[in-house]
């Protein structure tokens, strides 16, 4: 990709324990020579990146680059599909700078792990148009829209990225480790009820509700090793009701995303789910942040967002190709599944 084109950096320099403004440091020199001067903007508190997207984008951004982690992306993402008043055009298209603990969405989209060949490679990438989930929180009044990106939990999932986000001595997969054995020691298994096309089963005790996008998240764990940011589908997995250690072992398979052939994972693939249960006990995060709590409802809007990426595999056969500011859900019917036993 050439260096054409307005080009704005927003950064969150408190990313990965504040890794973010060395980040800019280093890479500005050849970000510069790549693809020209940029305009910079600084985000000063958690969520800023909102109004700065739309700030870059009202006076012409053709091209942001996203120096941050998941949190600072998918906020950008919600920013740009939930703006109301969102100017006439395309939006722009999205670059990463990775800074952030998890890195799971780059990984997704084949950004090199080591930020010394992060701009050459980002010079290479093409836009690809990205699936985006929306959730809609239906418990309250008026209900509420929230955009993600790569990965939503539900349940135990929720509860140890909540404790993780609060452990901020430590980094990626260290903080989710730590979350997930002080999350074990209270374990709580919760009732939830799914709607759907293709549900394993309507009602039923869980552990956790995963609704995946992109293939990683928890810091590198391969949660959905067949996911694909663009094939318009949500790739849906739930664990079902299990004790301490059974659970333990299912999450140790997490790791290399060997965990789909457990009898006690249920995993399908569709592009909505309404689940419902009770809002105590169902904490719902997306990319990395609690947003809210059940009910809430999942619907796919394919191809609403451009990311700069490495193009792999099939191209879709439908969706949108990113050229206005629309997150239209698909169609209920659109959905594949295997079989499985319900819960009981």
């Amino acid at each position: 990709m050439n260096g054409s084109g307005s080009t704005w950096v927003i950064i969150n320099p408190t990313a990965g324990r504040g890794r973010g403004e060395v980040l800019w440091r280093e890479l500005r020199p050849d970000l510069v020579r790549r693809f020209g001067e940029t305009e910079v903007l600084w985000s000063s508190r958690p969520g800023e990146e909102r109004e700065l997207i739309r700030r870059a984008v009202l006076q012409g951004a053709s091209r942001v680059f996203l120096l941050g982690g998941d949190g600072t992306y998918s906020n950008a993402v919600d920013a740009l599909l939930g703006w109301e008043m969102a100017p006439r055009g395309p939006p722009p298209i999205l670059g990463l700078l990775p800074a952030g603990r998890g890195a799971d969405l780059p990984r997704s989209l084949g950004y090199p792990a080591s930020p010394e060949h992060l701009v050459e490679a980002l010079q290479k990438m093409v836009p690809i148009p990205v699936d985006i989930g929306r959730l809609t929180f239906l418990g309250e009044t008026p209900s509420r829209t929230r955009y993600w990106v790569n990965q939503s939990y539900v349940g135990f999932g929720a509860r140890v990225v909540e404790r993780a986000n609060a452990r901020t001595r430590w980094a990626g997969q260290s903080a989710y480790r730590i979350a997930v054995a002080r999350e074990l020691l209270h374990l709580r298994n919760i009732r939830v009820s799914l709607a759907g096309p293709s549900v394993p089963f309507p009602e039923g005790r869980v552990a956790t509700l995963l609704v995946t996008n992109g293939r990683f998240s928890g810091g590198g764990m391969l949660t959905s090793p067949r996911a694909d940011l663009k094939d318009g589908l949500f790739h849906i997995q739930a664990i079902g009701a299990v004790g301490r250690l059974r659970l333990l072992r299912s999450l140790s398979k997490f790791q290399k995303g060997q965990h789909l052939s457990l009898p006690d994972v249920h995993a399908w693939e569709a592009s909505r789910l309404e689940v419902q249960g009770d809002p105590g006990d169902g904490l719902v995060e997306a990319d990395g942040d609690v947003v809210g709590r059940l009910p809430v409802r999942y619907e796919l809007c394919p191809g609403a967002l451009r990311f700069l990426g490495v193009p792999e595999g099939p191209p879709r056969a439908a969706g949108g190709d990113g050229t206005a500011f629309s997150a239209e859900a698909v169609p209920v019917s659109s959905s594949s599944s295997r079989s499985f036993r319900a819960f009981s």
